[in-house]
């Protein structure tokens, strides 16, 4: 579009995705046998949105919180450290009216993981730790149907579709923020049919994600590729007394 040179581009692959895959993996094979399935327990909802005016906590949260809570889950507020930044008060509000119900849960740290593997779904809008979930730990996500939080207003311009939208409806249900009174129903399919999502998810890593398992050791590898090209070129241009 603009004419620059081309770019060395390298199929390098999902290093935090492997990362979420290998401690799903040691989570599960922690567990107790006896740990009873889903529909025999109290469901365990994690709410991580993305930040800004259309984040899901800005538009419908405490309607969400709340519908939740009546439907007997648990509740996991975890909101993104730029919401914490940018709108204290309504983290502070959200967490006063629900944190008397032993039900709900405040985790204030971004990157923490405990939440994420031991969530039975994910509830979201445009985040997109959304990948990580299902892709990672292969489980159910509902999103949240709000506005796109655009930062590029001409991405249309490039053709390309942005991967949070691609396979949004192939990782999740999405569900209006008019309709957040039939998000019970929806998880609760959501959470039977896990098995089937589950295997849907071990098919789609496989087709969309460059390199599973190797991304690490050959990201290094094309690292030190690069940097001995530039240092090999420095020192020819010092040869030279460039």
């Amino acid at each position: 579009m603009y004419g620059l040179p081309a770019k060395h581009l390298f199929d390098f692959g999902h290093p935090r995705l492997e990362q979420v895959m290998q401690e799903g993996k040691l989570w599960r094979a922690g567990q107790p046998p006896a740990a009873a399935p889903v529909e025999k327990r109290r469901a365990v909802i994690l709410v991580a949105p993305t930040w800004g005016e259309s984040s899901l906590f800005n538009v419908c949260g405490a309607d969400l919180i709340a519908v939740l809570l009546a439907a007997d889950f648990h509740v996991i507020m975890r909101p993104h450290y730029q919401t914490q930044r940018l709108n204290p008060d309504l983290v502070k509000s959200l967490r006063k009216r629900f944190e008397a119900d032993p039900r709900f849960e405040y985790i204030g740290q971004m990157g923490e993981t405990h939440s994420i593997l031991r969530s039975d779904l994910l509830i979201s809008d445009w985040s997109a730790m959304a990948q990580e979930y299902a892709l990672g730990l292969e489980k159910p996500i509902v999103f949240i149907d709000v506005s796109r939080r655009v930062r590029n207003p001409d991405w249309q311009k490039l053709g390309i579709e942005p991967i949070e939208s691609a396979i949004r409806e192939h990782i999740g249900t999405i569900v209006s923020p008019a309709h957040i009174h039939d998000l019970p129903v929806a998880i609760r399919q959501l959470l039977e049919h896990s098995h089937d999502f589950t295997e849907r998810m071990k098919k789609m890593r496989e087709q969309q994600v460059f390199r599973l398992g190797h991304s690490i050791p050959d990201g290094a590898r094309e690292i030190i590729r690069l940097a001995d090209l530039g240092a090999a070129s420095r020192l020819q241009r010092g040869a030279h007394g460039g």
